[in-house]
């Protein structure tokens, strides 16, 4: 599996977004000082006219942080069900299916979420590993160029083991589409 420390494990920022109701911005407060069994009440207590698909995935990233995988889940599926077009949404459920090593449905996940006209940097990162795992390397070597070429975020913010998997999943692609010794330095560069 392609390791996807860094940029806060690969994860988007959500607790600094805008609240829709008083109990969504107590849970975020709650989140920023690590206490995430306080905030999974404010967020549950956010009534259901309320609830957003950003709502749904601060509730998921809770799950995940109590290992609560079946709720995490649930609440992925609610947020999708929202924004199902939502690209955060789809870089969530993208990266459960990748720590869950189901590399097609995360593989599907990235896909739609590159869809969307400006993805969030982490989701390019994450879609550039996806794909050199899943054998999408025409993929694989757009989105991975794009990072390693600092097009998609300064190279100096990625954490360096990150553009280590970055570089070495570009390399698979490579080797994929046939390019050996191009393949063999990007492979070397990430290990």
């Amino acid at each position: 599996m392609v390791p996807l420390s860094g940029m806060v494990d690969g994860r988007i920022e959500l607790f600094g977004a805008a609240a829709s109701d008083p109990a969504e911005a107590r849970g975020d407060k709650l989140m920023r000082e690590g206490l995430p069994a306080a905030a999974v009440k404010e967020y549950l207590a956010v009534p259901r006219q309320a609830e957003s698909a950003l709502l749904l995935l601060k509730i998921a990233r809770v799950y995940e942080t109590l290992n609560d995988s079946e709720k995490r889940k649930n609440a992925l599926n609610r947020a999708r069900q929202i924004g199902p077009q939502d690209p955060m949404a789809l870089h969530e459920v993208g990266r459960f299916h990748v720590e869950s090593n189901e590399w097609e449905p995360a593989m599907l996940a990235m896909r739609d979420a590159m869809k969307a006209p400006a993805p969030p940097p982490a989701t390019v990162i994450l879609a550039a590993l996806v794909f050199a795992r899943t054998g999408r390397h025409d993929d694989a070597l757009l989105h991975g160029g794009k990072v390693l070429r600092g097009e998609v975020i300064a190279l100096s913010e990625i954490e360096p083991k990150l553009l280590n998997s970055v570089s070495f999943a570009y390399g698979l692609a490579l080797r994929g589409k046939g390019q050996l010794p191009e393949a063999i330095e990007y492979m070397l560069k990430g290990t």
